[in-house]
């Protein structure tokens, strides 16, 4: 009896040392194995269970497709939010090429992210809630119909890089492309507003907007935008030139020494000094040179038609708020006359101070800062609307000026000549 229990203890004692060891053999094996994966990539013993997600809004509303109709730009405002409660990875993209005569990218600013390279970008977790990006991107449609572009999104692990599937673009940086008054109106500015309380005429107001345009070797600002047409109203940035009105005691536009020279095609005028004029602008525009001693919108009694006119008293005053004459930015700090006629003897001017003015005979001499209205079909093809960076017009945009003769080029344009410090030198006129 005593032998038997004493192989039954016995064999007890030996299962539980074979187990033992079996359990530090085993235990040190995945102590190796998870010292190892760790040591290769710390993240690879995360563990994730359900499906990782997105939530993509277009202007407040779900979606994933922009509209544009045809002839027109628009800004979307996209967002893109991690509804996950952890990290993850997400990439932003369109699908598909785009079509003929559509463009799109993204516009940086305050609050705006840029669109991350093909590997993706994080978004973080704030508990039950994910973090979000909001883009803006930019389609302008220069085709003949409207046109779609549709937007798609990848979402994977946060340590694991992402991939474009083949038909998926990256967007670039949006250039400012389109008609001038959809630009102007959708890249104002901060230090500019549009005012469309006059239905003729949607003016450009405020300190200093982005309506800097270049055209024809001059630095010209847009004033207004005719909501019928979308033509658009220019006004030289500085003086072109200091002449008369016109002859004592006539303060009539029409016939007078400034109608002459503002339309004189030849050499000599400032019309003839455009580039390709009938390409770029109205040449049968209608000016409003109606007398009158208030600032406020003259009646329709003396109507112009011209290819060049001058700013009226009324479009100067509507380009800033309030009594602010020095702060708008049609002031320039020099004297320079408008269109408009404040009795038989006088003619309504501009002081330095931008104070306006109806006190001086027509005979005095004053700076002049040309007119023009810009056709609807002109297209920006550069430029941000500074004054350092001014929009540039398809068909007014050189590029290679090798070979070109001085004789060919515009007045007005800029030319260096030598290699010493001042030698920037401005073409003045044509001598025949």
């Amino acid at each position: 009896m005593k032998k038997i229990l004493l192989e039954t203890k016995f064999s007890k004692i030996y299962m539980l040392v074979v187990i033992i060891l079996t359990l530090l053999i085993v235990g040190g094996y995945y102590s190796y194995a998870m010292f190892t994966v760790s040591k290769e990539k710390s993240n690879a013993i995360s563990i994730v269970t359900g499906t990782l997600s997105y939530d993509l809004s277009i202007d407040g509303a779900s979606g994933n497709i922009l509209s544009v109709n045809s002839g027109e730009t628009k800004e979307f405002t996209v967002t893109l939010s991690n509804p996950n409660s952890r990290i993850a990875r997400f990439n932003f993209y369109y699908v598909g090429a785009l079509p003929d005569g559509v463009t799109a990218g993204y516009v940086t600013g305050d609050g705006l992210s840029t669109p991350s390279v093909a590997i993706g970008i994080n978004l973080e977790a704030d508990g039950s809630v994910g973090a979000s990006n909001v883009y803006k991107i930019r389609v302008t449609n220069n085709s003949g119909s409207s046109a779609t572009v549709t937007l798609g999104v990848q979402v994977g692990l946060d340590y694991n890089d992402l991939a474009l599937p083949s038909n998926g673009h990256l967007f670039e940086e949006a250039k400012l492309e389109g008609p001038v008054a959809d630009v102007i109106k959708m890249n104002i500015g901060e230090n500019g507003a549009i005012n469309t309380t006059d239905p003729d005429q949607t003016f450009i107001t405020g300190t200093d907007p982005n309506n800097y345009i270049w055209y024809s070797g001059k630095l010209w600002r847009a004033v207004s935008i005719d909501p019928v047409d979308n033509s658009v109203k220019l006004v030289t940035q500085w003086n072109i030139s200091t002449i008369s009105f016109n002859e004592e005691n006539n303060t009539a536009f029409i016939g007078s020494y400034m109608e002459e020279w503002l339309n004189d095609t030849s050499v000599d005028g400032f019309l003839g000094n455009l580039r390709e004029p009938e390409k770029f602008i109205e040449m049968d525009s209608v000016w409003n040179a109606t007398e009158t001693t208030e600032t406020t919108k003259p009646a329709k009694t003396t109507m112009v038609i011209d290819s060049v006119g001058l700013l009226n008293v009324y479009e100067y005053t509507m380009s800033y708020s309030g009594t602010t004459y020095n702060n708008g930015y049609l002031n320039n700090g020099l004297y320079w006359w408008t269109l408009t006629p404040y009795d038989a003897l006088h003619i309504w001017f501009i002081y330095t101070d931008g104070i306006v003015s109806g006190d001086y005979f027509s005979y005095n001499t004053f700076g002049v800062r040309p007119v023009v209205n810009l056709k609807s079909s002109v297209l920006i093809i550069d430029g941000n609307g500074t004054m350092e960076d001014p929009y540039r017009l398809e068909g007014d945009n050189d590029t290679n000026l090798s070979g070109t003769f001085l004789n060919a080029r515009y007045s007005g344009e800029y030319i260096r000549f030598g290699t010493e410090e001042n030698n920037l030198y401005r073409i003045v006129s044509h001598e025949q």
